[in-house]
């Protein structure tokens, strides 16, 4: 997927954040349903720590609230962290620095480099620390960004304790309002003549058919969040023009950087007739993302979710 330039991009995610609800939904989802698929889970109360992977851990507001989930399986646990932003990880360790429920309990190992990266350091057993199996594997918002999904996939997969699980959270083309208005853009401009153009954009579907032909078995759970996109329909508005730009290059079929002029306008055009608007005058899309769980070993008995 071709990315805008780095710097402009953060500013564009950081809009992006500010205007919807993903976030609050996310933790949200963490704190209540993820100790579902924690149940049931033998892990071994004795002196060797729980060990967690975050890959794409941000500023670590996921990763310290699933730590935190975590603690009452084991008094000690081990969270290797995995962001490319360093500023992003500087926030994550002021963030651990102020949560006085991790002191002591939870050491973490920060690595400021990409997925692909640290996955060089997995082969051969070169992690130390690692290689006694990991409990839980996290990969949030995040698999949008690895050259080779099938490769990044199975790698961590491959680091799992025999007893262990992997959360996968990534975009799903089920209740997209936001995909519903791209694919009306792109259907009246006509732009399936320009094969060239076609993104790369992920989505669960792609994790789900991997998991599928390697045989094994997920959970998968749909979660709805919305987005105000009112900004974006204010000419002159910097802030919709940024949220514009960020929506354009993680919600649309093909690749686009920019939109300006009848572009732009026909676009808006889409999106307004899926749009649903409050007695406040906000302008809202509904987007979702699929929450995928993937056990090392299959649960002989199921599990009632």
């Amino acid at each position: 997927m071709r990315t805008l330039e780095e710097n402009y991009y953060a500013q564009t995610l950081a809009e992006f954040i500010r205007c919807c609800d993903q976030e609050i939904v996310m933790l949200n989802w963490i704190r209540t349903r993820l100790p579902i698929y924690l149940q049931g889970l033998h892990w071994k109360r004795d002196r060797t720590p729980l060990r967690i992977i975050g890959v794409g851990s941000g500023n670590g507001i996921m990763d310290t609230e699933i730590a935190k989930i975590m603690l009452p399986y084991q008094r000690d646990i081990d969270c290797t962290a995995i962001e490319p932003d360093i500023e992003e990880l500087d926030r994550f360790k002021r963030r651990v620095n102020a949560d006085k429920m991790l002191l002591g309990q939870v050491s973490f190992d920060w690595n400021h480099c990409c997925s692909e990266e640290f996955e060089g350091t997995l082969e051969g057993n070169k992690r130390d620390d690692l290689k006694f199996g990991t409990h839980l594997v996290h990969m949030l918002q995040m698999l949008y960004h690895v050259r080779d999904l099938e490769s990044s996939l199975m790698t961590y997969f491959g680091q799992l304790d025999a007893s262990g699980l992997m959360l996968i959270t990534l975009a799903s083309k089920q209740g997209n309002e936001m995909q519903a208005a791209f694919q009306d853009y792109e259907r009246k401009l006509q732009l399936d003549k320009y094969p060239t153009q076609r993104n790369q954009k992920r989505y669960s579907d792609d994790i789900i058919e991997i998991l599928k032909r390697k045989g094994i078995p997920y959970y998968k759970e749909n979660v709805v969040y919305r987005v105000d996109v009112s900004e974006c329909f204010k000419e002159r508005s910097k802030a919709g023009a940024k949220l514009l730009d960020f929506i354009c290059l993680t919600n649309a079929t093909r690749v686009y950087q920019t939109l300006a002029g009848t572009n732009r306008k026909a676009l808006l055009e889409s999106m307004s007739e899926f749009c649903s608007k409050d007695i406040e005058g906000r302008v809202t899309l509904k987007l979702s993302f699929d929450a995928i769980l993937v056990y090392k070993t299959p649960r002989v008995n199921g599990l009632k979710v």
